[in-house]
C-alpha cells in the first residue's frame, strides 16, 4: 500500500502547450508597434520644435526654464536678449535631436524615457507654480509654452508625455534598431538650431526688438525682446 505521504502520488503535473506557465517572460511587442511608438514620440516632440522655430519667442517656453534662464541673466554679465535667443536655438536643435534619435538610432528608448520623464516634471512644475498663484482650475486649464501661445493645456501636455513614458518604461520592447549612428542625429539638430533664420517683426521698423505678441494664454499683449519683458506663467 502506498503510503498518503509517498511523493510519488504527488508529482506536479506537466504544463499545458496550450497555456503559459507561471512566471514565463511576456514576448516582447511586435516591430509594428515598437514603430508605431518611435513615430509617436519623434512626432509629439519634433512637433513642438517646429512650433517654436515657427514662433521664435523665447518667452513662450515653459515657466520654469524661463526662471532657469532668467536667473543665470540677473547673476551674470550675459547679454539678455542673445542669451534669451540662443537658449531657444539650443531648445529648439535639442529637441530635434531627441526626435531623430529615437526614431533611428539603438539608443531611441533611454533618450525617449529621459526627455519625457524630464517633460513630466517640468508640467508638474508649472502647474504647481500656476496653482499656487492663480489657483487649481488656472494649473490645469493654462498653456505651458511648449507647443508655443496656442498649445494645449498644460494637464493634457502631461497625459501624452506620461502616457508615452508609460509606454516606453513599461512595454517590453524589442531592441530598437540602429539606421544611423547617434553623432548624426546630434549633428543635424545642432546645425539647425544654429543656422535657423531670426522671423522678421513686424512693427516698429527702427527698433525690431520691441513688438508684442499673445501670451501662451491667449491674452496679454507681451513684448517679446527678452531682455525687457516679463514671460507669463502658466
Amino acid at each position: 500500500m502506498t503510503s498518503p505521504t509517498d511523493p510519488s502520488t504527488h508529482a506536479p503535473t506537466p504544463a499545458s502547450n496550450s497555456g503559459n506557465p507561471a512566471g514565463a517572460v511576456r514576448p516582447p511587442v511586435s516591430g509594428t508597434v515598437l514603430t508605431a511608438l518611435q513615430v509617436l514620440a519623434a512626432g509629439w516632440i519634433g512637433y513642438g520644435a517646429f512650433m517654436k522655430a515657427w514662433e521664435f519667442n523665447p518667452l513662450l517656453l515653459p515657466p520654469p526654464i524661463m526662471a532657469v534662464l532668467k536667473w543665470i541673466v540677473s547673476n551674470t554679465s550675459v547679454d539678455a536678449g542673445a542669451f534669451f535667443e540662443w537658449s531657444l536655438r539650443v531648445v529648439i536643435g535639442a529637441e530635434v535631436f531627441i526626435a531623430l534619435a529615437i526614431l533611428l538610432t539603438s539608443w531611441g528608448r533611454r533618450i525617449a524615457i529621459a526627455t519625457l520623464g524630464l517633460f513630466c516634471a517640468i508640467l508638474v512644475v508649472a502647474m504647481v507654480q500656476a496653482g499656487m498663484k492663480d489657483g487649481v482650475a488656472a494649473a490645469l486649464k493654462g498653456s505651458c509654452g511648449c507647443f508655443g501661445k496656442s498649445g494645449l493645456p498644460a494637464s493634457a501636455m502631461f497625459a501624452i508625455d506620461a502616457a508615452l513614458l508609460s509606454c516606453f518604461c513599461f512595454l517590453r520592447l524589442p531592441a530598437f534598431p540602429r539606421r544611423v549612428p547617434i553623432w548624426l542625429p546630434m549633428v543635424l539638430g545642432l546645425a539647425l538650431g544654429v543656422a535657423l533664420p531670426k522671423p522678421t517683426v513686424e512693427g516698429d521698423s527702427s527698433n525690431p526688438d520691441t513688438h508684442t505678441a499673445t501670451d501662451p494664454q491667449g491674452t496679454t499683449p507681451t513684448n517679446t525682446n527678452p531682455a525687457t519683458a516679463t514671460a507669463v506663467s502658466g
